[in-house]
This record gives C-alpha cells, structure tokens and sequence, in this order.
C-alpha cells in the first residue's frame, strides 16, 4: 500500500524537524524516522510516496536503506533523494551502486528542497497523466 506521505529519515532531530517544516509548507504530510531501522518500520506500515534520507545514521544506515528501498520490488520506484553534509555527487553513489533520484546538501535545505521535491511531485504526475 502506498501512502501519500514523505519519509524523512534522519538521526539529527534538528535537520528531521527542518526538512518536515519545509514540507509541511508545501502542504505534503510527513513522518520521520531517527534512523534506517524507524524508516523501514515505517515503510512497512504504509510506502511513501518519497523518502528523504540522510547517508550516516546509526543502526540501519542510510546507504543500508538505500540498498534495501531499491532492492525491494515494492519499494524500488520510490523517489529517493539524499540529504547529506557530505560532499558527493550522483557519480560517486553510482559507483557504490546506489541510485537517488537527487542529492541536497544539508546546508542547501531552504533553498533547494522545496524545488527539488516539487520537481519530482510534478514530475510523478506528468507520468500518471499519460
């Protein structure tokens, strides 16, 4: 069952209640898990219908979550998109053979994540009008 909601995966509670503030501006619901562990405990309750995750997080670790999601029939089209301090780009996650839609850096969230995330909103729905 997919959910219309957001899952934001982070262990920082301060980027967690950040990401969600910026989101929940743009009117989109969402939960947010403090590791890898918490984002699939909620994913098996009700696929997002995008995941926002940070790279290193204690337990389950993002780049775990990264494999798993895509690895998943169920879960493998889920948009993906990294929020990280790190600075890698989609060539490096290529390479490590993880795939996200998009990756903003943490000091980037005001300005770029509302427009990256409303791109791929409208993205989804470009595909579902054809």
């Amino acid at each position: 069952m997919t959910a219309e909601y957001i899952l934001v995966v982070d262990d920082d509670e301060d980027i967690g209640v950040l990401i969600a503030d910026v989101l929940q501006r743009l009117g989109i619901p969402v939960r947010w898990a403090k590791d890898g562990n918490d984002g699939l405990y909620f994913m098996r309750q009700a696929i997002p219908s995008m995941v926002l995750l940070d790279l290193c997080m204690p337990h389950t670790t993002g780049w775990e979550l990264v494999k798993q999601i895509r690895s998943e029939p169920g879960t493998q089209h889920i948009p993906l998109i990294v929020v990280t301090s790190f600075p890698i780009d989609a060539r490096l996650l290529d390479s490590l053979g993880l795939t996200a839609d998009r990756i903003v850096r943490k000091s980037e969230i005001m300005e770029r994540l509302p427009v990256v995330v409303s791109d791929i909103i409208e993205g989804k729905r470009t595909k579902t009008a054809q």
